[in-house]
């Protein structure tokens, strides 16, 4: 028989690990897979954490306390899969664990670290500006920046192009805290006004408004209006623990019915935009369907698949016989860890169970 008609045995299929430590990936939102089936027509509700949850599941979340490192995570977040660049923010903060310190970071180190995250060259230069730019006048109370077309379009223009806005002011239309940091732009400033503006003010100790200093205390999130879909999905959720039912276009809001909070308490939300409903699932903890690529900010998703293995319905039909599942899990627990896929794979006679 010819060479060339030789018969070939089975390829062995090659074993693969997570590359990445479970010790990092700690962001609910980053850690499941979007590219099932589309969502059957006609499905009114998306999956979403019950608003009895203490999170929606955002890594703004765990650092709304340390507003630079907020600042920084956005940026890595920025143009890349957040399950490739949430690992190295967290080593990067372990190591240069001060905006000063970073600032003087070796650039060939830092390089090296974020090399196959791509724009290497560009990122590092950024990073460096932001910590040299927060090291040297980080944003205080009572200083503001003008911003151009922030959050509306023509926001800014009575002021001239450096100017300072000296004094205190909940409105941000045109001049905020934040602004003169370079990289800022609209996602990462509405990050830090939903989850670390009031801190820096004094007037709560967290974003929440706990410890309030003033009765009319109106937390800033409130008054947010993002174009990210994802801040519009955290957004629509916090919300709705307040008992509202906000439109993420207009800002408006009206008092949700009895019903729409049964739904909320037990994790169902009304969303339209299919984006939002991914970011809103994700949250929530379950494979979703993926009509376009998800983007958080400028970031291209590519999260891992969750273990429906052991998942238990948590959700009724949802149209057509289509059930979304998820986890009951504690919420540290389904925070903290890297989904496990187990797959049964003959190999020497064992079982390989694969980390993804």
């Amino acid at each position: 028989m010819p060479s060339s008609q030789k018969r070939r045995g089975p390829t062995k299929k090659r074993k693969t690990t997570g590359a990445i430590s479970e010790h990092f990936i700690t962001d609910r939102v980053d850690k499941f897979n979007t590219t099932g089936k589309k969502r059957v027509a006609g499905v009114s509700y998306a999956p979403t954490p019950s608003i009895n949850e203490k999170s929606f599941g955002l890594i703004q979340e765990k650092i709304w306390n340390e507003p630079f490192w907020l600042i920084i995570a956005v940026t890595f977040l920025n143009k890349t899969a957040g399950r490739s660049a949430v690992p190295v923010f967290w080593k990067i903060r372990q190591k240069w664990p001060q905006p000063y310190l970073l600032a003087q970071a070796d650039s060939h180190e830092l390089l090296g670290m974020i090399h196959h995250l791509g724009l290497q060259n560009q990122r590092c230069k950024r990073i460096k500006q932001i910590a040299h730019a927060w090291a040297s006048c980080p944003p205080v109370v009572g200083k503001r920046f003008r911003i151009l077309h922030y959050p509306n379009k023509g926001d800014g223009k009575d002021y001239k192009k450096d100017e300072i806005i000296e004094g205190d002011a909940d409105d941000c239309a045109g001049a905020v805290e934040l602004a003169h940091i370079p990289g800022c732009g609209r996602y990462a400033i509405d990050s830090w006004r939903i989850f670390c503006r009031d801190v820096m003010r004094g007037l709560a100790k967290d974003y929440n408004g706990y410890g309030k200093q003033k009765e009319d205390f109106e937390a800033e999130w409130k008054r947010v209006v993002p174009e990210d879909k994802e801040l519009r999905a955290c957004l629509r959720w916090m919300w709705l623990r307040e008992g509202y039912i906000w439109d993420p276009l207009t800002g408006n809001k009206r008092e949700a019915t009895e019903e729409e909070m049964e739904n909320a308490v037990k994790g169902q939300m009304e969303i339209e935009d299919e984006v939002e409903r991914k970011f809103a699932a994700q949250a929530a903890g379950l494979v979703v369907s993926s009509p376009e690529k998800a983007r958080r900010g400028d970031l291209g998703e590519t999260p891992v698949k969750q273990n429906l293995a052991t998942a238990e319905a948590k959700f009724e039909v949802m149209g057509n016989g289509e059930i979304a599942e998820g986890s009951d899990a504690d919420e540290q627990d389904v925070i903290a860890s890297t989904p496990v896929r187990k797959k049964e794979q003959k190999r020497n006679g064992a079982n390989v169970t694969e980390k993804v």
